[in-house]
C-alpha cells in the first residue's frame, strides 16, 4: 500500500514527532511518503529522525525564486487578506505530487495540512490525526467551527489521543466522524 503522511512542518512538536514515528513504523511494510507543506515555517528540526525508507517531499524553490515568491505573497496580501501566493504554489505542487505518486491512503496532521488535503485529495481515502490545533482554534477564533467543518466533513475517519480532541466534532455536530474514529496513544509504544 502507498501511504501519504501529510504535515505542515517538521518543527519540534507532538504532531510532528508522531507523524515521523508513524511514517517510520509504516515504512516497514508499506511505501510511505512524508509531505511537508511549509518547510520554511519553523524549520525542519526533526528531519534527521525520518527513516531512509520514507520518501520525503516538499515544494522547494531555488533561493531566488523563493525570495520572489514571498515578496509577491506579501504584495498580494496587502490587497487580498485571505490569499497566499506561497500556498497557491504549494497547492499546485501538491496536486502534481498526488497525481504522480497516487497514494492509496492519506493521513494528515495539523489543520494547515488538513486544509491542503481537503482541497486537493481527489477522493483518496483520508484519515485525520487530531492534535491540539483544533481545540486551540475552537477557543480562540470566532468562525473557527465553520472553517473546521468544511475540512473535517471531507475526511473519511480520524484518530485521536485525548477525548478533548473530539470537542470540535461536537461543535460542528459531525455524527459521521464521531462514528468513524479510533482512540490511540500517539507514540507511547510500538502498537
Amino acid at each position: 500500500m502507498k501511504i501519504l503522511i501529510s504535515i505542515q512542518t517538521l518543527a519540534v512538536g507532538g504532531a510532528q514527532t508522531f507523524a515521523i514515528r508513524l511514517s517510520n513504523a509504516l515504512s516497514l511494510d508499506h511505501k510511505v511518503y512524508l509531505y511537508i507543506h511549509n518547510p520554511r515555517g519553523s524549520g525542519n528540526d526533526l528531519m534527521s529522525l525520518v527513516s531512509e525508507r520514507v520518501e520525503v517531499h516538499q515544494m522547494v524553490l531555488n533561493p531566488v525564486l523563493d525570495w520572489f515568491a514571498w515578496k509577491i505573497n506579501r504584495i498580494i496580501t496587502l490587497f487580498v487578506k485571505e490569499f497566499s501566493f506561497h500556498d497557491f504554489l504549494n497547492g499546485r505542487y501538491f496536486r502534481y505530487f498526488l497525481l504522480n505518486k497516487k497514494p492509496d491512503l492519506i493521513n494528515s496532521h495539523m489543520i494547515g495540512s488538513d486544509q491542503f488535503v481537503a482541497k486537493y485529495s481527489q477522493n483518496i481515502p483520508w484519515v485525520i490525526s487530531m492534535h491540539g490545533c483544533y481545540e486551540t482554534g475552537l477557543s480562540s477564533e470566532k468562525d473557527f467551527a465553520l472553517r473546521a467543518e468544511d475540512i473535517l466533513n471531507q475526511a473519511d475517519a480520524l484518530i485521536y489521543a485525548a477525548d478533548k480532541n473530539l470537542d470540535i466534532l461536537r461543535a460542528i455536530n459531525s455524527k459521521r466522524l464521531l462514528l468513524n474514529r479510533r482512540k490511540i496513544y500517539y507514540g507511547i509504544n510500538d502498537e
